[in-house]
């Protein structure tokens, strides 16, 4: 930044856009040199323990041992008035401190996802075990008029693609016009219609995986209906 002229700066380079970590978009990336007391980002005495300083070292020093040696050699060179060097870490030490709140958040999300979809599979379970259930008589009237079991087992699961598929394109319609009006928050995974068409796929794959499990259990796939 120029004193003569302050809203003016000098470009250097020009990067690509960054990511910053596997829970963020790639983004738009402005590296400026940081100097006490001058342009926007001025730096106080004050304000220097808040700051960082990464120093990056050859593989071959990077070995146990290196913090020890590192702070003896260079003990002085790193002492300037009233600033020396505190202490060092690891850069995986501050990578796990600035990911605990994302990953918090996304272990958060993928318990109620977990749990909502715990409550699905019974809501569906039951609803079609139901379903299964009151029509006994009719399905053995079938096994009498020459069905199968395996016919029989045809049928159901027929009837719940139906029903789930019907159920589902107004879901799936409903979701996408929420996800471009930008009403639902879609952090941490950046929302496209790729996404939400590969997510509808695989929920409606674990729906219907849902319904083949309910015919298996309620005893469609070899058993027998007897009217009652």
């Amino acid at each position: 930044m120029r004193k003569d002229e302050p809203d003016s700066v000098r470009v250097a380079a020009v990067c690509e856009n960054q990511k910053y970590n596997e829970y963020s978009n790639w983004s738009k990336a402005v590296y400026r040199i940081v100097q006490l007391g001058q342009g926007d980002f001025k730096i106080s005495y004050g304000s220097i323990p808040y700051h960082d300083i990464f120093i990056r070292v050859k593989a071959d020093a990077d070995r146990p041992g290196f913090v020890e040696s590192f702070r003896k050699e260079m003990k002085k060179q790193l002492r300037v008035g009233n600033l020396y060097l505190a202490d060092i870490r690891p850069m995986s030490y501050y990578r796990n401190e600035h990911l605990a709140d994302y990953r918090s958040d996304l272990y958060t999300y993928l318990a109620i996802a977990g749990f909502f979809l715990a409550n699905a599979f019974l809501a569906i379970l039951g609803t079609f075990w139901f379903r299964t259930q009151q029509r006994r008589e009719e399905l053995a009237v079938r096994l009498v008029a020459g069905a199968t079991p395996h016919s029989l087992q045809t049928l159901l699961m027929g009837e719940g693609f139906l029903l789930i598929t019907i159920a589902y394109i107004p879901a799936l319609v409903v979701a996408y016009n929420l996800g471009i009006s930008d009403l639902v928050e879609t952090w941490p995974v950046e929302w496209s219609s790729t996404r939400i068409l590969i997510g509808g796929l695989v929920n409606f794959s674990v729906t219907l995986g849902y319904c083949r499990y309910q015919h298996l259990v309620s005893g469609t796939a070899g058993h027998e209906y007897p009217a009652s």
